[in-house]
């Protein structure tokens, strides 16, 4: 429970990074409309509390306020306020540095985006006067924020960098799969198909509405909205940037970036709102109250609200109250050092991942489980080997079980069938595996199934 409130708590905060950039470059009622759309009306972050995806939301939540504290120093800097004294603008400069650190440490990739938010608006920090001296003075600070950020960053640096050289083509260890899997994988890693944009990114409905939102910015020459679309533009090239022959170039996945679309339409949407109210304003004195205008977008927030909290893809809710009860029954019952095989589907051919209550095992109770986390590909290559071998004959023991011998010899001491199952390629049966004589039924209740393979030596 605390998970799940700590999720929307980073989804509203997502929400105050629009308001801040729109309050402070475009006005408080584009604000207001930016913050609703993020909160209430996009089913992006809400939709986030799915997957677990927590450190990139948490890297959003803070991106735009980052790239504000950022854009706002280094405008100052260039201008050289005379308002503003030398040891302002370095501690402003400070500042920038922190947040932009925090996006770094929280999700590197996310600063990948950050990075694609601010290299275009150095040119609106710059302005008009392309002067010798302005640029200088740019480059002087923003060597400075950066200079303070790497010293922050740089314990997390390199191994983020090694990460990345190992992840950008998913090669795994030829020992582990074929390099027909390997394009396989890579495939499905990449490669998504335009329906993703409406699924995974922003509601048709709400499509629409940024897209005008957005052309009616760009009439204006709104210079927030052209930033967003160069912004949305660079995005974009990152999610396909997989097509280049430069690999290193394939930073992340269109579908990480599609599911941020969200923050690039929310300022669009709010420039909009902003401008129709100066427009409507000039020709209906009777409709220059904001107050009624803000209403009115909270109203249609709050209309909205209830579609949002059933935003719940319930499949990917794995315990269950049953599971709770076979938890008790497993820590009261079992060996501390048991190893259960669960149901596993896999994500990718190097990447298997449980798909009911068996892979909270490790978390209920202490045992082990023979799915690996979601980062298993970081680990050793025999610990990656031992999880592939462990999860190919789970994966098998499905239909055949035969199956189970390979699990015998390989220490698994229980099978663990959850309600929950496995709704990719189906779950294991408990008919099929209790069909074999090296298995009996230990635990039976409320759609909960624990089966005890019987040890090699007896």
């Amino acid at each position: 429970s605390a998970l799940l409130w700590m999720a929307q708590i980073l989804n509203g905060l997502c929400g105050i990074g629009v308001k801040l950039v729109l309050d402070r470059l475009s006005g408080r009622l584009g604000a207001i409309a930016g913050a609703v759309a993020v909160g209430l009306l996009f089913h992006q972050p809400a939709f986030y509390v799915n997957w677990g995806r927590f450190t990139q939301l948490a890297s959003q939540s803070i991106m735009l306020a980052a790239w504000l504290v950022t854009f706002d120093t280094l405008r100052h800097w260039v201008r050289a306020d005379a308002g503003r004294t030398r040891a302002t603008l370095f501690r402003q400069g400070l500042a920038a540095a922190l947040l932009t650190a925090a996006v770094f440490l929280l999700h590197f990739r996310v600063f990948a985006f950050y990075v694609a938010l601010l290299a275009p608006s150095l040119v609106m920090v710059i302005g008009r006067d392309w002067s010798a001296a302005r640029w200088r003075r740019l480059v002087t600070g923003s060597l400075y924020i950066g200079g303070v950020a790497l010293v922050f960053v740089s314990s997390a640096l390199w191994d983020a960098l090694a990460q990345y050289r190992a992840s950008i083509t998913l090669a795994a260890p030829r020992q582990l799969v074929s390099t027909e899997e390997q394009r396989v994988g890579a495939q499905r890693y990449y490669e998504f198909p335009l329906e993703a944009y409406y699924g995974l990114g922003i509601h048709r409905h709400m499509a629409w509405a940024s897209l005008v939102a957005a052309a009616l910015g760009l009439l204006r020459r709104n210079g927030l909205v052209v930033l967003a679309t160069v912004w949305t533009a660079l995005l974009l090239g990152l999610g396909y940037a997989y097509l280049l022959p430069v690999r290193w170039l394939a930073i992340t996945n269109l579908g990480a970036v599609i599911i941020m679309l969200y923050l690039p339409a929310s300022l669009a949407i709010g420039v909009a709102v902003e401008e129709l109210y100066r427009l409507v304003c000039r020709r209906f004195a009777w409709a220059a109250r904001p107050s009624l205008w803000a209403a009115a977008m909270v109203a249609a927030g709050l209309v909205v609200a209830p579609y949002r909290a059933r935003d719940l893809e319930t499949y990917r809710y794995f315990v269950t109250e049953s599971d709770v009860r076979a938890m008790d029954w497993i820590r009261a019952n079992t060996a501390p050092d048991a190893l259960f095989a669960v149901n596993t589907y896999f994500w990718l051919p190097t990447m298997a991942h449980g798909m009911d209550a068996g892979y909270w095992i490790p978390y209920f109770t202490g045992r082990r489980m023979t799915a690996g986390v979601m980062l298993v590909d970081q680990a050793d290559v025999a610990y990656q080997a031992r999880i592939l071998e462990l999860s190919r004959l789970v994966e098998q023991a499905k239909s055949d079980p035969l199956a189970v011998a390979g699990l015998q010899e390989q220490g698994v001491d229980y099978i663990y069938l959850g309600p929950i199952g496995n709704i990719y390629t189906g779950p294991l049966d408990a008919q099929v595996l209790r069909s074999s004589p090296l298995v009996e039924t230990v635990y039976d209740e409320d759609g909960v199934v624990i089966l005890r393979i019987k040890a090699v030596h007896p």
